[in-house]
């Protein structure tokens, strides 16, 4: 789960040319909400991988909930890294992802 803007967000299994569904749970509410990549940069507050629409749903849920818990530091390392590799960056195979992902399991 995700916590953006003080709201629990869970990422639902459905996929459909770069929109991804989510529910956005609040104490006493339920609302579906559609957004594209560029809406969820803004709500991150940082740009998505490059290759983040080929990867599967399961994946992207997980480098979203990764993006949103770096911290400003990590945030600036990782768009800078970003940008220095260009199109050979893989935020999948980096070694902060893959550790978060084996404490977050």
């Amino acid at each position: 789960m995700i916590q953006i803007n003080q709201m629990l967000l869970i990422c639902v299994k459905l996929y459909t040319k770069k929109l991804i569904s989510f529910y956005f749970i609040t104490s006493n509410n339920i609302k579906l909400t559609t957004m594209n990549r560029q809406e969820i940069e803004i709500e991150l507050g940082i740009e998505l991988p490059d290759n983040f629409e080929s990867c599967d749903i399961t994946t992207q849920e997980l480098i979203i909930d990764y993006l949103n818990q770096l911290d400003m530091i990590a945030k600036k390392a990782y768009t800078i890294g970003k940008e220095h590799l260009g199109t050979s960056f893989n935020l999948v195979k980096s070694n902060g992802f893959i550790n978060w992902k084996k404490n977050n399991k």
